[in-house]
């Protein structure tokens, strides 16, 4: 989604927060594929990383515990 804004032409501040220390991934790939062997890790994340760094902030390893609008 992060990515996909920066795609869409957003020029807006993007945080990507995740409690995961791994980038975004296929889930279902993972879920499935991955652990019966069909599936490599390399096949895993939805995109690459630089695409994150397209002043996209990550932070990972982070969990949300609320907001203050």
């Amino acid at each position: 989604m992060a990515a996909g804004l920066r795609d869409g032409g957003f020029e807006g501040e993007i945080t990507l927060i995740g409690s995961e220390r791994e980038m975004p991934y296929e889930r279902p790939h993972l879920s499935k594929g991955y652990l019966l062997g069909t599936v490599s890790r390399d096949e895993l994340p939805l995109r690459p990383p630089e695409q994150y760094r397209n002043r996209i902030v990550v932070m990972l390893g982070e969990r949300i515990v609320s907001i203050d609008l």
